[in-house]
């Protein structure tokens, strides 16, 4: 007798579990925790890179300050400015026709080529 009641009980069971409107709400459930999923780990990567994003922002904002010159006048790489300066009339030797800056653009196209 015990059988046939346990066994009563279980079908039930099994007809709730696999109804329709159950396999229905099983289905909803899976679609809310993928998107719960996909939306943290979105939020996630924008805290991951929020802080790369604002170094780029600061380094930009310090390499416009080294384009501008620094507040005395002097260049960061002031070796490099007075060696220009020195060498602004350079020609090479054999050829008087081109100068240190023709020279530096040639090599930037052949560079570039």
């Amino acid at each position: 007798m015990t059988t046939i009641i346990s066994s009563g009980f279980w079908d039930g069971v099994w007809d709730v579990i696999s109804s329709r409107v159950a396999i229905g709400i099983y289905v909803i459930l899976m679609l809310i925790a993928v998107v719960v999923l996909i939306v943290s780990v979105i939020v996630d990567e924008q805290k991951r890179v929020e802080p790369l994003r604002s170094r780029q922002r600061r380094a930009e904002a310090e390499d416009a300050k080294v384009g501008e010159g620094r507040a005395d006048g002097q260049s960061r790489f002031y070796m490099l400015t007075e060696t220009d300066e020195r060498m602004k009339g350079y020609r090479a030797p054999g050829k008087t026709d081109i100068t240190l800056k023709e020279l530096c653009e040639r090599f930037r196209n052949y560079a570039a080529a």
